[in-house]
């Protein structure tokens, strides 16, 4: 049904209209008195509203998210129209990709629908379904008149943008429109230009036709809610078991025939497409409250895989999984979907509830909303109900509406976050800041890893550099076995428009070599070739064909000169400095090594580029002229990050990305360089790199360690002091200072300049940090521990923190006098 008899008209300042009038998520700091409204898109509206200072909420009635085209922009559109002094609605944060649900609000305001094509869909609109079928032509006319839509996202067609802010031109006032224009010209938008913006426009309220709307037109964008949460459902006898059997489900099923099969995997989805497809291929069939009951028992043990959660058995399994004969069913590797095309579910949470709308595909008409805390009674009005489209894959639709409802159960339960259609739940951490060792001989699935350890499990915490706000961050050393095979390709999903995996890797490897910095200030080129005067990297060839046995350094941050601060022109300046430090390469077993460290390091973006750069710029080439293999590539990310407002849905985007297994085939590499967990206690590894992680412990004495010396006077600069002053100058979280003993200057490795890095910074209220020493050994254990002590005690003092955690790396480890 479409809005063509809305009703509608203006109305005398004593008539009231209610404010949300659909049913929507929204975050309201000044729901009465407020005339703007903030669309956050992906973000959550309480993170916006966070960042938001008190002096603006007052012009604030809504903040409110946006992932779909259709009824999520529908009831934006309605409720933007019902609140009688709301005149701005400003589009911020990244859009759903798949919809882009901002962008064609923009492209709906500048052409509306298309003529003769029944739903409303939008001229020109982009991504998927891109129509309003329940507004009408007089509703987006009353919304455009009404209106100032005002876009502060990015789009991937920047072309909608451009044309959107000429169609705008006069229809706000010219400072309004000047100070989009201007924000326009940033690469980025953060939350410093969200702030900067309602600055402008909490000065420029506009006057509004008042309109009155009439709720009875659009019911079928009110959820009809039905609540079941004091009906109880009884488990019922059921012909299957699943169960875990170590890090895999096993779904065992007793057919009519009164034959056994058993599908194992690691994938809850992927084992009911294969089951699914079975079925229908061999015409047996499961009662519909079975499939979806399936669907959730293969939820409930992919919990207890992934997350440790122990749930009981929602059904009384009538099969016995010891049988003698059972027959192997294998897994389907190649998954082709076809959507229902007369129904889709939404779930989620709210109000402590587990929500599951049925919706009707064609118009968005919400049939109905059950409301539950438990699965059982949920999953039982959805087999009464029977809302699903009797078509080939109908059995498999039923299956993952039990498994998504039952993982949100389980996630309300256990106070996680969810996310429909991603098979894992998110915990919010504030309290620990994490080392995650990944390993693997496959780039993307490395990456996954690491995105997915970060963003589930990293500590949440608000960006050093404020305007960026919350991010989630984590110390991540990630090892890439065979990396001449690993990073063999740039995968599709990294590669910008219109480049080949050859033209990025080449211009990666370009950059990284180039001498010259230019106007910029600094290049990791420069800084690994001219910046200290000679050319490390030709160095580190000559260095490690004469002494295989002995590591060497390639440092690119100055210790000196980085990490500074100065006044100018009455204001602080901070110097640039470079993200990745340092490189350390050792040969071992005639095998090439490379251990690179960053200070601070962004997970989704600059993550490909930095190791795929690494890789082709530098070990490639030492290996070519060493003429050995590079069995192994480590990378330290000593402060890993994933920006929320900027980097989540592409963080998303790349953990549903398909990747191929491992082969790991690389048994003997971890054998031969690990890495190895050092404790003392235990038999300490003799060769390869590594690393423990140790609670820091308060150290007054000066220790007489031979590195101490050095760090107190680099070059005249007691390095320990200036890091500090950094810290308590600019605040205590920042990543930039870091400190060493090694100068490339002079390219001496000895027992005075064994420590290269040291990083000290607060994360989670604490001083965290991160040690890289050469040539460790058991007998320097002891010492290097107490150096570290040491030096975050001062810190501590200093920043008026308590201690954390200390990471410690040895690269390599070396027997003691070889």
């Amino acid at each position: 049904m479409t809005l063509e008899n809305f009703k509608f008209f203006a109305v005398d300042k004593f008539m009231h209209q209610d404010f949300p009038l659909i049913e929507s998520y929204l975050v309201c700091p000044n729901k009465e008195e407020g005339f703007i409204a903030i669309c956050s898109n992906t973000l959550a509206p309480g993170m916006v509203l966070n960042e938001i200072p008190e002096s603006l909420r007052k012009y604030i009635c809504a903040i409110g998210p946006l992932i779909v085209n259709r009824d999520g922009a529908e009831r934006m559109i309605i409720n933007c129209l019902a609140h009688q002094k709301l005149c701005y609605l400003i589009l911020f944060g990244e859009e759903a990709e798949s919809f882009k649900p901002s962008s064609n609000l923009l492209l709906a305001l500048m052409y509306g629908f298309e003529k003769g094509r029944e739903g409303n869909f939008i001229r020109n609109g982009i991504g998927i379904l891109p129509n309003y079928p329940n507004i009408s032509e007089k509703i987006l006319e009353l919304f455009r008149e009404n209106i100032a839509v005002l876009p502060l996202f990015k789009t991937s067609d920047s072309k909608i943008i451009e044309k959107y802010l000429e169609w705008l031109k006069g229809r706000i006032k010219e400072n309004v429109y000047n100070c989009l224009k201007e924000l326009h010209t940033k690469k980025k938008f953060y939350f410093s230009d969200l702030i900067k913006f309602l600055e402008i426009l909490s000065k420029e309220k506009r006057e509004r036709k008042k309109v009155m709307l009439s709720q009875t037109e659009f019911s079928s964008l009110q959820p009809n809610i039905i609540f079941l949460e004091d009906e109880k459902a009884e488990k019922i006898k059921v012909p299957f078991c699943v169960k875990r059997e170590g890090d895999e489900i096993a779904l065992y099923l007793n057919l009519e025939n009164k034959e056994q099969i058993l599908i194992k995997g690691k994938d809850s989805f992927q084992i009911a497409y294969s089951l699914a497809k079975f079925l229908r291929e061999k015409g047996y069939e499961l009662k519909k409250e079975e499939q979806l009951l399936l669907g959730a028992e293969l939820s409930r043990v992919e919990a207890e895989i992934k997350h440790g959660i122990k749930e009981e058995p929602l059904v009384v399994p009538a099969c016995n999984s010891e049988r003698e004969k059972i027959k192997v069913l294998p897994l389907e590797n190649q998954i082709l979907l076809k959507e229902d095309g007369e129904y889709y579910y939404t779930i989620f949470l709210k109000n402590n509830f587990v929500c599951v709308q049925a919706n009707e595909f064609k118009t968005c008409k919400n049939i109905f909303e059950l409301r539950a805390k438990n699965i059982l009674p949920l999953l039982k009005k959805i087999a009464e109900e029977d809302k699903f489209q009797r078509y080939e894959q109908e059995v498999l639709h039923r299956m993952d509406v039990g498994i998504e409802t039952t993982r949100a159960g389980i996630a309300l339960k256990h106070n996680k976050l969810y996310v429909q259609d991603f098979r894992y739940l998110f915990s919010e951490n504030k309290e620990n800041f994490p080392l995650f060792v990944i390993d693997g001989d496959n780039f993307l699935a490395n990456h996954k890893k690491i995105i997915l350890s970060v963003y589930a499990q990293g500590l949440t915490l608000k960006h050093p550099d404020e305007h960026k706000g919350l991010a989630k961050s984590s110390c991540v050393f990630s090892i890439f076995r065979n990396p001449t095979k690993a990073l063999e390709k740039l995968p599709a999903i990294y590669l910008p428009e219109s480049q080949t995996c050859e033209e990025v890797i080449k211009s990666y490897t370009t950059q990284l070599l180039k001498k010259e910095k230019g106007d910029t200030s600094y290049t990791y080129g420069n800084r690994t070739r001219a910046y200290f005067g000679k050319d490390q990297l030709l160095e580190a060839i000559e260095f490690l064909s004469k002494n295989p046995d002995q590591p060497w350094v390639i440092q690119r941050f100055d210790f000196v000169r980085d990490a500074s601060f100065w006044e100018e022109d009455g204001k602080i300046k901070y110097s640039h400095d470079p993200c990745l430090t340092h490189s350390i390469y050792f040969v071992l077993a005639n095998k090439l090594y490379s251990f690179h460290i960053a200070r601070a390091h962004n997970l989704v973006n600059a993550y490909p580029e930095n190791i795929f750069g690494l890789f082709y710029a530098y070990d490639n080439l030492i290996a070519e002229r060493l003429e050995k293999e590079i069995e192994a590539m480590f990378v330290l990310s000593s402060r890993a990050n994933i920006l929320l407002l900027t980097e989540e849905q592409k963080a998303l985007k790349i953990l549903r990305e398909p990747s191929k297994p491992e082969s790991f085939c690389r048994e003997k590499s971890r054998e031969i360089v690990g890495p190895f967990q050092i404790n003392p206690e235990n038999k300490f590894p003799s060769r390869g790199v590594g690393y423990c992680t140790i609670p820091l412990k308060i150290k007054n004495e000066r220790p007489n360690h031979p590195c101490l010396d050095k760090l107190e006077n680099y070059e005249g600069i007691n390095l320990i002091e200036k890091a500090i002053n950094y810290l308590e100058k600019k605040g205590k979280a920042h990543n930039n200072p870091i400190i060493g003993c090694y100068n490339p200057k002079e390219g001496r490795l000895s027992e005075k300049t064994r420590l290269v890095f040291f990083q000290a910074n607060e994360r989670a209220g604490k001083i965290q940090a991160t040690a890289v020493f050469i040539n460790g050994s058991k007998e320097k254990f002891g010492p290097d521990l107490e150096l570290c002590n040491y030096l975050a005690s001062l810190y501590a003092k200093r920043l008026n923190l308590p201690l954390g955690n200390l990471f410690l790396f040895y690269v390599p480890i070396k027997e003691y006098g070889s």
